[in-house]
């Protein structure tokens, strides 16, 4: 059976009740998604804090968030917006009413947009914000035409010299296994696309690429891609026997937290994260 987005999100925000695993890894421990949030939250801060600094100080940022789960993006953003001294108009958008309903209780005042991204008017918030964000929301549409249809209205929505953020596994090397997935029979909720894909779509919407980072490396979110089949292996290997013998317990992930942190932020610089990416694009 393929996967079906709307079940699927409804059903890990009733089991982990606002926990990181209804967002991220859910077969694995709280302080293993606590890990790699931190890790992405840490080069998402390094980015966020220079794009605010193209704004007017002391205005009103509008900001939209889709796909917003938890809302661990949303606050972060929130958070850092009014330090920086500017007001914040949040919208956030989910195709969950559990998930909109957590996300409520940390930000009453944001509004609440709930909408499937395959299906929501391309215009329905044409030009309205000067931030979007889409944090692991649009490589789960698995479909072609259902990713290109979401795309398109996070790229609609951002406001003339607005940014859109996005984070999400893309490939960008020479070497990953999923480059022969077989579509018919492929059984994941999410799809990793080349960056080239995502490029396609945001030119025709007058938007373009202003910076790449790794998000985090594959010792804490997996290896999607490497420079070769040998490092691919390599990554890969790593993060089964973490995932078989670390990740499982919150016991034995905190003790080696320490020592993930650090080595997960070497392979970040070096540019090997090898796993998930954060792209910024200006309306050009």
């Amino acid at each position: 059976m393929r996967y079906e987005n709307s079940a699927y999100w409804k059903s890990l925000h009733r089991e982990f009740e606002g926990g990181l695993r209804a967002v991220g890894h859910p077969h694995l421990g709280e302080r293993l998604n606590e890990l790699k949030y931190a890790s992405e939250a840490e080069t998402f801060i390094e980015v966020v804090a220079r794009v605010l600094e193209s704004f007017a100080p002391g205005s009103e940022l509008r900001v939209l968030d889709l796909g917003t789960g938890v809302g661990f993006w949303a606050r972060l953003l929130d958070s850092m917006m009014r330090e920086a001294g500017f007001s914040v108009r949040m919208t956030v958008l989910d195709i969950s009413a559990e998930a909109l309903e957590t996300v409520g209780k940390a930000l009453p005042e944001a509004e609440r947009m709930q909408a499937d991204l395959k299906q929501i008017d391309l215009d329905a918030r044409a030009g309205e914000f000067d931030l979007v964000f889409a944090g692991y929301c649009l490589h789960h549409l698995d479909r072609l035409d259902d990713f290109s249809h979401g795309l398109q209205f996070a790229a609609r929505s951002v406001a003339a010299g607005g940014r859109l953020l996005v984070m999400d596994p893309m490939l960008t090397m020479p070497f990953s296994e999923l480059d022969v997935l077989d579509f018919g029979r492929y059984a994941g909720n999410g799809m990793a696309r080349h960056l080239c894909v995502w490029e396609d779509v945001l030119d025709r919407e007058q938007l373009q690429l202003e910076e790449r980072r790794p998000a985090v490396s594959f010792l804490l979110n997996g290896c999607i891609e490497a420079n070769g089949r040998f490092a691919y292996a390599f990554a890969s290997m790593l993060w089964a026997r973490a995932c078989q013998w670390v990740y499982r317990s919150d016991a034995r992930t905190s003790r080696l937290a320490g020592l993930l942190t650090a080595a997960d932020g070497r392979l970040k610089r070096a540019g090997q994260g090898l796993s998930s990416s954060l792209c910024l694009f200006r309306r050009i």
